[in-house]
């Protein structure tokens, strides 16, 4: 139908798409800076950027989102983003919390990257020591047999039951699965052809792949070791190096270091080392 044209002197009509007051042009800006924002983080991510070098983009996202209607793929780059960022400022916490929240957007939007952020925040919550398993998480649960996520199932039940010797080769079994599987590709002419093994923050979708969990793997093995020895030490007056070497799975040397770090910080009160 032919349009009536509005009365002389009358208010033009809002924009399709405005709310009260004119909200919804501010909410389509908003939308579009926040998926600009998104890409940049995505690009610098795989382009391998420090993640400390991602606070200003994260937090401008961050403000962008309470201006924005996003998607929950959107909503899931930002929180994993700001995941990142915590784990390189050693905060696990906010880590385990960002990692999830991730997880959660990114289920909903229906991506991979969702078994990558909930192994990522499964890693955080081992750093922090926290005892809690998030797969036992209710949105987390149906997920424990996915592909991404079961190597890390069995490396949060090592973690936990204080088993050095399990949790290593869990986590290199998973190392040559990721190896085997990247060869595969190379030989198929896939598109990891010519390149070296994926890195990047946004590809690797399994364990042995996962470059973040490499980055932390001294950490998570100097605090199991640390449980581990402390464990096999509580239940006596005299405990040789050579023993808990064998628990821990290495050698002499750094059993011997595991136990003066446990001394020196108290951890094994009235402790010592019969040795000159």
């Amino acid at each position: 139908p032919t349009p009536v044209p509005a009365p002389t002197g009358a208010a033009p009509a809002p924009p399709t798409g405005a709310g009260v007051g004119g909200g919804g042009g501010d909410a389509r800006a908003g939308t579009a800076t926040l998926d600009v924002l998104a890409l940049q983080i995505r690009l610098r991510t795989e382009r391998g950027d420090a993640a400390r070098s991602l606070k200003p983009l994260h937090r401008s996202a961050s403000a962008a989102v309470a201006l924005a209607i996003p998607h929950p793929r959107v909503v899931g780059v930002v929180r994993e983003c700001g995941g990142l960022v915590a784990m390189a400022d050693r905060d696990w916490r906010a880590a385990a919390t960002d990692f999830f929240e991730a997880f959660k957007s990114y289920d909903e939007a229906g991506s991979r990257a969702r078994g990558r952020c909930l192994r990522r925040c499964a890693l955080a919550a081992m750093l922090l020591r926290s005892g809690v398993d998030p797969f036992e998480a209710q949105e987390a649960r149906p997920f424990r047999a996915d592909p991404a996520v079961r190597g890390t199932t069995e490396l949060v039940r090592a973690y936990q039951a204080s088993d050095a010797l399990e949790f290593e080769r869990v986590f290199a079994d998973a190392k040559g699965k990721a190896r085997i599987r990247w060869l595969r590709e190379l030989e198929g002419g896939g598109a990891g052809a010519g390149t070296a093994p994926p890195s990047s923050a946004f590809e690797d979708d399994s364990l042995g792949g996962d470059a973040l969990f490499e980055a932390h793997l001294s950490d998570l093995r100097s605090l199991l070791r640390r449980a581990v020895a402390l464990r096999a030490c509580a239940p006596y007056v005299r405990v040789r190096l050579s023993h808990l070497a064998e628990k821990l799975g290495v050698s002499n040397d750094e059993a011997e270091a595991t136990v003066s770090g446990l001394i020196l910080d108290g951890e094994l009160e009235g402790a010592s080392i019969d040795q000159v």
